[in-house]
């Protein structure tokens, strides 16, 4: 099995809405540092096997 870990670092604004418009979460004006950590695998053993992603490692908020 093959493993890749891709780590991101990203700024999102970002701002949801109900079905009226109003907000209902987030702030567009504001950025959120984000830092998501995503795996994935590729089995060795069967031609042809294509990369998928296999699990998310969570990070802490402090650990940015």
């Amino acid at each position: 099995m093959f493993l890749l870990r891709f780590s991101f670092h990203l700024s999102y604004k970002f701002e949801a809405y109900d079905a009226k418009g109003a907000v209902v979460a987030g702030n567009k004006d504001k950025e959120v540092l984000v830092r998501d950590i995503w795996v994935f695998e590729k089995s060795q053993f069967h031609p042809g096997a294509y990369w998928r992603l296999c699990g998310r490692i969570p990070v802490k908020p402090g650990d940015i």
